[in-house]
Parts: C-alpha cells; sequence; structure tokens
C-alpha cells in the first residue's frame, strides 16, 4: 500500500499563549486551550478565555496536544483560541475532516516511535507532526463518517445518562438534604410533586441530633453500622500467574477516564490465584466505590463483579440502601470525607476515618419509596453504559483496520 504524510491532507499550525493577565474564567472572549486537559470524547470543556487570542483555531478544526499526553486529540466546537500546547490540524478537503481526526486517534501513544522528542517533558513539533506518513486509503470520507457516527452515540447515551443522574440526585437532596416534604407538611402545605401516599411516609417534625434537626423518628447512625465498608490490594505485580486473567481489578486510574456514573470495564484484571490476594474477594454488581487517595474522591457503581486496588473504599450492596443512595450520599458528605483524611504530599482517608463518619437512617418505608424510582434509573444508567463500553470498543477495533486498509467499506455504505 502507498502511503502519504499528513501534510498531504491537513495544515498544521501551532498555538501561541497570551499574556497570562489575558486570560479569565468569566467566560469573556473566544473559549482558551493549552493542553488536553479540558479535552472530552469529541469536543473539549471550556473552563478559561481569553479576548485577546494570539492563535485561533476555526470552528471544526481538529486540536492536538503537543505537550504530555502527547497526541490527544478533539474537535474545535466553535473558533478557539490556542496555547502552546496545542495544535490546531485544518484538512485541506472538508470531507476529509473525520478521517484525519480519526488518523490522529489512531496515532495516540505511538508518538514516541512517530517522532515526538524531548527529555524531561515529551513534544510534539510541527515538521514532526506534518511528516508522519500514514496508508494512502480509499474512501476517506465514508471512514471518518462511519467511526463518528459511533461516537456521536456514545455521546447522545451519556447525555441521556447525565439527565437521568440529574433526575435521581434531584429528588435525593430534596427527600434526605433538604428535608423539602417534611418541611413543606411543617408549614401545612402538600409536598410538591408528590402524592399523598408518598407525602404520608414523611414525619411532620424535625428533632435535635449531633448533626442539627432531622426529621422525627430518623435514626442517627454511621456509616459503618449500616453499609459494609471495604478496601482491596494490589496483587505483586512481578508475579505472572496473577495477572491477565478473567476478573475484573479496578483502581482509580479507571474512574478517572470514566464518563457518568457506571464502571463496566477495568483497564488491567487478574486470576483467581491473584484474587486470593485480595481479602476482600469480588465486590457484588451495585457496590459502591470510592477512591480514597491520589485523589479522594472519584466515586462509581460497578456494573460488572469487579475486585479493587488500596485506593478505594468500597460500600458492598446493600438490601437496604439502593446504591444511588450511597452514591449521592458520599457526593453531598465528601467535604466530611476529606476533612478526614490524612497524609502529606497527598491525603488519604482511612477506613477507619471513614467508617465513623454519622448517617442519619430514615425510616425503611422512606428508602423504599425512593428505590423505586432510583432502580430503574440505575437498569437504565447501567444499560447505556455498557452500550458505549461496547460502542467504543467496535470502534477502536474497527479504527486500526479501516485506517490501515485491512478492513474494506461495504459498497452500499459509501458517501456518493
Amino acid at each position: 500500500m502507498t502511503s502519504e504524510t499528513l501534510s498531504d491532507l491537513a495544515l498544521v499550525t501551532p498555538g501561541t499563549s497570551p499574556k497570562g493577565e489575558l486570560i479569565n474564567s468569566e467566560r469573556k472572549g473566544y473559549p482558551f486551550f493549552q493542553g488536553s486537559k479540558e479535552f472530552q470524547a469529541l469536543y473539549p470543556r471550556a473552563e478559561r478565555f481569553t479576548e485577546f487570542p494570539v492563535k485561533v483555531a476555526k470552528k471544526d478544526d481538529i486540536l492536538i496536544s503537543v505537550r504530555a499526553p502527547v497526541g490527544q486529540v478533539n474537535i474545535a466546537p466553535q473558533d478557539v483560541a490556542i496555547g502552546r500546547g496545542v495544535m490546531s490540524v485544518r484538512p485541506k478537503q472538508d470531507s476529509d475532516r473525520y478521517f484525519v481526526f480519526y488518523l490522529l486517534k489512531w496515532l495516540e501513544g505511538r508518538w514516541d516511535s512517530l517522532g515526538s522528542t524531548g527529555s524531561v517533558f515529551e513534544n510534539l513539533s510541527v515538521s514532526a507532526l506534518s511528516s508522519v506518513e500514514i496508508p494512502k486509503v480509499e474512501h476517506r470520507e465514508t471512514i471518518g463518517r462511519v467511526l463518528f457516527q459511533i461516537d456521536c452515540k456514545v455521546q447522545e447515551n451519556s447525555r441521556i445518562s447525565k439527565t437521568l443522574e440529574d433526575i435521581a440526585l434531584t429528588i435525593f437532596k430534596s427527600w434526605f438534604i433538604d428535608f423539602d416534604p417534611v418541611k413543606a407538611k411543617m408549614d401545612g402545605e402538600k409536598p410538591v410533586g408528590m402524592d399523598d401516599a408518598t407525602a404520608a411516609l414523611f414525619p411532620d417534625s424535625m428533632e435535635d441530633s449531633e448533626l442539627g434537626q432531622i426529621p422525627s423518628g430518623w435514626k442517627l447512625s454511621s456509616i459503618s453500622d449500616e453499609v459494609e465498608c471495604v478496601g482491596g490490594s494490589t496483587p505483586s505485580t512481578s508475579n505472572s500467574e496473577f495477572w491477565d486473567g478473567d476478573i475484573f481489578w479496578t483502581t482509580p486510574k479507571d474512574l478517572s477516564k470514566q464518563v457518568g456514573l457506571v464502571t463496566t470495564s477495568s483497564e488491567r484484571r487478574i486470576t483467581n490465584k491473584g484474587l486470593q490476594k485480595i481479602s476482600s474477594g469480588v465486590l457484588p454488581v451495585n457496590s459502591v466505590l470510592m477512591s480514597s487517595r491520589a485523589p479522594i474522591g472519584y466515586l462509581s457503581i460497578n456494573a460488572v463483579p469487579t475486585a479493587i486496588n488500596q485506593g478505594f473504599i468500597a460500600l458492598r450492596h446493600s438490601p437496604i440502601f439502593t446504591p444511588l443512595y450511597l452514591l449521592f450520599w458520599l457526593q453531598k458528605n465528601m467535604p466530611e470525607v476529606k476533612n478526614r483524611a490524612g497524609g502529606g504530599t497527598f491525603a488519604e482517608i482511612s477506613r477507619t476515618a471513614f467508617k465513623s463518619i454519622p448517617f442519619v437512617v430514615p425510616n425503611r418505608e422512606i428508602l423504599q419509596e425512593f428505590a423505586e424510582l432510583a432502580e430503574p434509573i440505575l437498569m437504565q444508567l447501567t444499560a447505556l453504559s455498557l452500550q458505549n463500553r461496547d460502542l467504543v470498543g467496535l470502534r477502536d477495533s474497527l479504527l486500526p483496520r479501516l485506517i490501515s486498509g485491512e478492513l474494506q467499506i461495504p459498497e452500499e455504505m459509501l458517501v456518493p
């Protein structure tokens, strides 16, 4: 197969940063990207802005990070300012836009062997990027479109998931944090949006506790008295008998790259011999994971049975408290979790410190009512996350084979 260089397909432009005092977080001016920190699956999330851009990437230009981590790519959602850590790549033909994007995505993680330089921080130069040789394949527009449609479906699933998460969180906060139904009844009013049977489950008064006022009849306990809290560990990485098995082994690193609340896989897996080195064993589906160090506070619900490393405190699946209840409780109590952390450079909360965190227990009927609302939402979140896992796997399987020309696009799918 013949080859060509990226410069045959696109124009590469390096970024230049404005002075620091010209960058703002008040959303004034152009979105500004200095590196890949704000990159997401397709389009970056702007956190900084500038009214005085030095270099501007146009809408739909491809953005590529040129400092560690080298080679991550996103698409400019509008005209954006780019700094020294980013280059823009603009295809010479609009029909090549998605093909070039996925070509660069295919090269992610391969720049060490393709021309990145530097000692302390890897970096990518204009000449190195422009001169990279790539396979010359036919039907580039269709290849790009097929891969982009997969990613668009993943994005749509993620959007639906976020909406569902927000609905469940709104109910949780109203019932169990702000006590809206109780306060409404105290004022002689009917709780907003609640039927009479559900409203009858809530008391119409508050009582004092160590945490302040809580609904009458609700119990003040501790998290460990209500839910089993466990940790994990790492089997020896020098023993090959422990690794590359069929058992998921989740680490905070897995959660750092996760979109949404549900974990469906892990980067590494262990064997049964490796599992024997982890006292907590395999956590059942719908346990709640919280990273306990570096950093504290990644949260997830596992959709697959998994073991965990020592960077987690996990709440085993409870028949009383739905997983979303426990995850939202952790979200709302994260300041208290972090206040109890110790450590020097990297904060860490021990299980001992975590177990004594106060935990308010509503009556069982209210918990059951919330579960009836939350469980269908969690089922949908899980289904969407599993579908996204499969779609991403399909895309990652197709990508190198389509780019290299190993796999041909069926004739009926070709762009006319």
